[in-house]
């Protein structure tokens, strides 16, 4: 599956104190949804590329739909992800701030977690926020299931596939959107 990331490797002391293994797997968490968000930005700029490419021989209506399809796919792709990233930089440079201002182990141990349950709310993570999350994977995945369609040689089922797959992602977008 797309956004699978692992850290691999051990954290030497002191920073085991500040890397349990419930955190480990939480920034694994937090990566993975970075990570599926480059790439389904990536396959979308791969079917613009594909479908750029064909339109140049092929000048149908359904390629002006695919066209505008995969505009929208870009554009709320790049808004959620800009969005968590400049989010996600405002709360690195707090966090920053408030561990140079010093305090004990203990002190920065909660930053810290506080710092990571942030980060987890951020990427709709947590467990109040899995209606949420599960409309993004499901507007993410229609995006990965467009590429595939496209790659596919059945003109009549990819037409019939590529509609559902336009309602699948635009039903989840449109629920994603009134809970901004």
């Amino acid at each position: 599956e797309v956004g699978d990331c692992t850290f691999n490797g051990e954290a030497a002391f002191p920073f085991t104190l500040f890397f349990d293994g419930d955190v480990k797997a939480d920034y694994e968490k937090v990566f993975q949804c970075f990570s599926r968000l480059r790439s389904s930005s990536a396959v979308l700029k791969d079917i613009w590329s594909h479908l750029v490419k064909e339109g140049k021989k092929e000048h149908g209506s359904s390629r002006r739909e695919d066209l505008l399809l995969l505009m929208e796919m870009q554009h709320f792709v790049q808004k959620i992800e800009s969005s968590i990233v400049i989010k996600k930089e405002i709360l690195v440079r707090e966090f920053e701030t408030k561990v140079r201002r010093g305090g004990n182990i203990c002190d920065i141990q909660g930053m810290h977690k506080d710092f990571v349950r942030l980060l987890l709310d951020l990427c709709w993570l947590l467990p109040k926020h899995v209606a949420l999350a599960n409309l993004l994977h499901t507007a993410l995945q229609t995006c990965e299931q467009v590429r595939d369609l496209l790659a596919g040689e059945d003109e009549d089922a990819l037409e019939m596939d590529l509609e559902r797959a336009h309602q699948r992602f635009r039903n989840a977008r449109v629920a994603l959107n009134i809970n901004f």
